[in-house]
C-alpha cells in the first residue's frame, strides 16, 4: 500500500472521517487558482520499523509531492495512522497565505502532527490557521491546541457548525416513516407532477446546455437565499476530479418538457454520502423538485451500500432569523439527527500580519 493509500485508508476508517479530510479532496483543492495547495499530513504509529509523520507521499520531512524517499526513511510498510490532517493553502496578497483545515484534525491533539503543520506554515508564510474541528474534537484536544498556539475565535467558518445527519441503515419504509408528513406528500407531489430525476458523474454526461442550465438555476438559487457562489468552473472541477473515482454526482430534476429545474451535487466518501450543493428554479417551486431530488440521492446512496447521508448545513438551534432558516426546514422534512461541531478557532503564527487582515476584513463592505 503506498503511504497516500494509507492516508486514505486512516481516513476513510476513521468515524470522524469525511471528503473534505480525503485525498480526493485535496486533489480537487490544487485545481482552484485561489488555493492551488493542499498538503495530507499524517502522523503514525510505530510499525515494525522506524515510524515519523508523512506529508504526501513523504515520510519523516517535508518534501514536495512526488519526492522519492531518502534512504532510512519509512517505507509503506508498517506504518499506521494514528492521527491527521488535511490543510489547504488560501492565498493573499504578496505572497502570504492561511491555512484552512476543514473538519479537522482527525484523531485528536497530536504533537507530531502539529510539527508537521508548523512545518508547512514556515514554508507557506502562513498568517493563521483555521482549524474547523471534527465532532469527536474533544475539550482536552481543545486545552492541548490552547497550550502549545496563540489562538483567536474564528472570524467565520467555511464548514457548517450544525448538521443533520440520516441513518441509511434503516430500511426504506422506516426512512419514510421517520419523515415528517409534509415531506413524504412533496416527494409524491413532485412525482404526480411528472419530475423526473437522472444522476451524472460527468459533465460530459450531460446533453449541450444542460451544465449551464444548472448553473443559471443555482445563480438564481444564490441570490434568492442570499448565499455567494463559485464560478461554473468550479463546479466542473468538482465533478471532474470526484466523479470518476465515484466521490461525486451531479443530479438534475426535470419538469415534463424535459428542463432543468433543479439539482444537486452530492459527494461520498467512507460511509458516507453528504449533500453538498443545491439549487432550484423558483418559478418551477410548486413541482416540489428538490424534494424528490433529495429522495432519489438518499435511496441511491442508500442501495450502493452508504450508511450515513449528511445534509451538511443547517441553522443553529432557536434561530429563527438565521438565514439558513428556510433551508433548514427543508431538510429538516427528512428526519435524521442533529450534529454540533466543537467551535472553530485559529491559530495565530504572525500577531501583526493577522491584527491586520481581521481589521482589513471588518472594513470591508
Amino acid at each position: 500500500m503506498s503511504l497516500p493509500d494509507h492516508y486514505n485508508d486512516f481516513i476513510s476508517k476513521n468515524p470522524s472521517g469525511t471528503i473534505f479530510q480525503a485525498g480526493v479532496f485535496a486533489e480537487f483543492q490544487r485545481t482552484i487558482p485561489y488555493r492551488g495547495e493542499a498538503f495530507e499530513l499524517l502522523s503514525s504509529e510505530c510499525g515494525p520499523r522506524t515510524c515519523g509523520p508523512h506529508r504526501g507521499v513523504a515520510t519523516g520531512g517535508v518534501r514536495a509531492k512526488g519526492e522519492p524517499a531518502a534512504e532510512g526513511e519509512l517505507g509503506s510498510e508498517g506504518l499506521q495512522g494514528s492521527a491527521s490532517c488535511l490543510a489547504i493553502v488560501m492565498k493573499l496578497p504578496y505572497g502570504l497565505c492561511w491555512l484552512w483545515v476543514p473538519y479537522g484534525p482527525l484523531g485528536g491533539y497530536n504533537e507530531a502532527l502539529f510539527s508537521q503543520l508548523e512545518a508547512v506554515v514556515r514554508e507557506k508564510r502562513a498568517i493563521f490557521t483555521r482549524i474547523e474541528p471534527p465532532a469527536s474534537w474533544s475539550p482536552a484536544d481543545a486545552a492541548a491546541l490552547e497550550g502549545r498556539f496563540s489562538l483567536a475565535p474564528a472570524s467565520h467558518r467555511l464548514t457548517a457548525g450544525e448538521s443533520l445527519i440520516l441513518d441509511l441503515t434503516l430500511s426504506e419504509a422506516a426512512l419514510l416513516e421517520q419523515m415528517k408528513p409534509k415531506g413524504r406528500y412533496n416527494i409524491r407531489l413532485a412525482q404526480r407532477k411528472g419530475v423526473t430525476v437522472k444522476r451524472y458523474t460527468s459533465v460530459d454526461q450531460l446533453a449541450p446546455g444542460e451544465f449551464e442550465a444548472f448553473y443559471q438555476v443555482l445563480q438564481q438559487t444564490g441570490s434568492r437565499d442570499g448565499f455567494g457562489i463559485h464560478p461554473a468552473s468550479y463546479y466542473e472541477q468538482l465533478l471532474k476530479n470526484l466523479g470518476p473515482s465515484s466521490n461525486a454526482a451531479l443530479y438534475l430534476a426535470y419538469d415534463e418538457a424535459g428542463t432543468v429545474i433543479a439539482g444537486i451535487i452530492t459527494t461520498y466518501f467512507g460511509s458516507t454520502a453528504t449533500y453538498y450543493y443545491g439549487a432550484s428554479s423558483p418559478a418551477h417551486r410548486p413541482l416540489m423538485a428538490p424534494y424528490l431530488l433529495q429522495w432519489e440521492a438518499i435511496l441511491d446512496a442508500k442501495n450502493r451500500g452508504f450508511h450515513s447521508y449528511d445534509f451538511l448545513g443547517i441553522a443553529p438551534p432557536n434561530s429563527p432569523d438565521h438565514p439558513w432558516a428556510g433551508i433548514t426546514d427543508f431538510k429538516k422534512k427528512f428526519g435524521g439527527t442533529e450534529i454540533h461541531y466543537p467551535e472553530a478557532v485559529e491559530l495565530v503564527h504572525r500577531p501583526l500580519l493577522y491584527k491586520l487582515y481581521r481589521l482589513k476584513n471588518r472594513l470591508r463592505p
